[in-house]
Parts: structure tokens; sequence; C-alpha cells
């Protein structure tokens, strides 16, 4: 059975990369994903709210609102799938952040299904952000922002100019899981977590990693994704791929438990969200093949919570 030939073709979403240039150097931490993405939030709002209310759980517009839809993710009353779950998951991910030098930073934006239509809105609100009060009173402006043709290209990063000189020259390009095959058909040997990663089992935080607990929540996390960004009802034997993945065995583990700290200006307070990083190696088998694809799949779009701030991005390293 290949799991992207039945279900991880239906995922469609775009990478963009953007490139931003700030008017004083800029220190570098793990501040800056926070800074990114809850800025984003804010200055959304400010930008497409006509009602001004504090809250959208009542508003009238919500259902055909880009705020809402993109940055305060919910399910419809109506919708059974998510009898267990207060919120879905947020159709974007901002990943791979990385200093170019001291005023220059990129990162990654991934946008899921519906939310590829919605690249224009955040264009215009990190121009805002960068124009209004920058991020740390740091100004900065878009110097570029670059996008992928296929999968092949995104994982070799060969780029193309979508916006540049104030302009958007061209839509990113949908892509689709389907593209991953054959480009990725090796057995993978080692997963490395470049920011922390948050997985609930049992109810509890997990402080160590079974293999299993990863399936579990890329299993969970993208059937909600297909569903209610994509349009695609998740159909696979879910519990058949989680016993299989309890097969999978941990030869070496080399993880440590991490906290960042974030200011939020919804709740106004600081907060700490803890996770692990580090990096695992697996045994060999043969059904470590049959994974193949959908870890894949996991290294562009995040495990575990909070992975609209960049939390849960891995690496995959193969035989």
């Amino acid at each position: 059975m290949d799991i992207l030939k039945t279900e991880l073709k239906d995922l469609s979403f775009s990478v963009s990369t953007f490139y931003l240039n700030f008017k004083n150097d800029i220190e570098f931490s793990h501040r800056l994903y926070f800074a990114l993405r809850g800025g984003f939030g804010y200055f959304l709002k400010k930008t497409v709210c006509i009602i001004h209310k504090k809250e959208c759980n009542d508003c009238m517009l919500k259902n055909n609102c880009a705020y809402a839809y993109i940055f305060d993710t919910s399910p419809n009353d109506s919708d059974f799938i998510l009898s267990n779950y207060r919120t879905i998951p947020h159709p974007y991910v901002v990943n791979n952040l990385e200093q170019i030098n001291k005023k220059t930073v990129k990162f990654d934006l991934v946008l899921i299904g519906k939310a590829v239509s919605y690249h224009p809105y955040f264009i215009l609100t990190y121009k805002n952000i960068g124009s209004a009060e920058g991020l740390y009173s740091n100004k900065f402006s878009i110097k570029k922002i670059t996008s992928y043709k296929s999968l092949r290209e995104y994982f070799k990063k060969k780029e193309h100019i979508v916006f540049r000189d104030e302009k958007i020259q061209k839509e990113p390009c949908v892509l689709k899981m389907d593209e991953l095959d054959p480009i990725k058909q090796d057995i993978i040997k080692k997963i490395t977590f470049l920011t922390p990663v948050r997985i609930k089992y049992s109810g509890k935080y997990v402080t160590n990693l079974e293999f299993h607990y990863l399936i579990r929540n890329l299993l969970r996390r993208i059937s909600l994704l297909l569903y209610y960004h994509c349009g695609k009802k998740w159909t696979v034997d879910i519990k058949g791929i989680i016993e299989k993945s309890k097969k999978i065995k941990i030869s070496k583990s080399e993880l440590k438990f991490t906290e960042w700290e974030r200011y939020s200006k919804r709740q106004r307070q600081k907060m700490r969200l803890g996770g692990i990083e580090g990096s695992i190696e697996l045994k060999k088998c043969n059904e470590l093949k049959f994974f193949t694809n959908l870890m894949a799949t996991g290294s562009i779009l995040n495990i575990g919570k909070q992975s609209a701030f960049g939390f849960g991005n891995y690496k995959v390293e193969y035989l």
C-alpha cells in the first residue's frame, strides 16, 4: 500500500520564501519566529477587519473574512469530524527562518489548500508590519519573494521570483504531494528536529519519543488539513498504519527539552512554550519505506502543537 497514491496526492500547498531587509542590524534569535507570526495576526486583522470587534466568534462576516480563515481558524458548528477538538490547524506555516547577513533574514511561508489564494494578504500585511513598527522596533522592507514550480525544485532550492520592486510578478505555484513520487523513495535513517516539537500522547506532552508518536500526530494533522483546507476526507486505515508504525524502533536518541519564550499581544502576557529538540536514528527495516512519503510531507508542514509558529520543523536523512 502507498499512502501517497491514496491520500497525500490531494494535499495541495505553496511554498514561498520572503527576504526581509531591516533598517538596522538585527539580533537573530528564536523570538523572531513569534514576532513574524504574532505580529502578522495583529496587522492582518487591522488591515482587513471592517467591524473592529475584539472577538470573531459572533461576527456576521466570519465565514467570509480573510483574518478569521487564516489566523482565527475554527470549525463550523456543523462539523462532526472535530468533536474532540476546539480548533483546526491553521492553513499556513512559517518555517526555516535564517539570517543572511546583519540586516537581512529570510523565511519560508507554506500556504495549504484554499489558503494559497490568500498569498497577497500575507504580502500586504508584512509590508504594513515593516513600515509601521517592524520587528522589535526595527523597520524592514520586503526585498523579494521567491517560490518553487515543483517539489523537485523545492528540495533543490531552485527559486523563482514572484514579488520584487513592490510588485507581484506572479502567483506562487500550487504544489501537490503526488509530485513527491518518486523523489523520496529511500529508507529513513535519521530525523533531526530543527525547532522544538510539542507532541501529546495520552494527554501529556512527551519528553521522549517513539516513532509511532510522530505517525499518530502526522496522520491527525494531515487528515484535518485535507478535510478543512483541501476539501478531501481522510479514508485510509489509520489504526492499521499506527500499528505498522509501532514496529519501527529507535536505535539512537539525542533529544533534549528546551523552552522558548514569547509575548502574546492577544493575551498581553509572556508565555513559555517547551518542546524537544535534537535527533533520533531509526533501526533499518523494510517497514520504514512505507513511511518515507508521509515523513517527507511532515518535513514541509511541521508536526505537533504550535506548528504555525515554526515549532515541529524537522529534516529527514535517508540511507
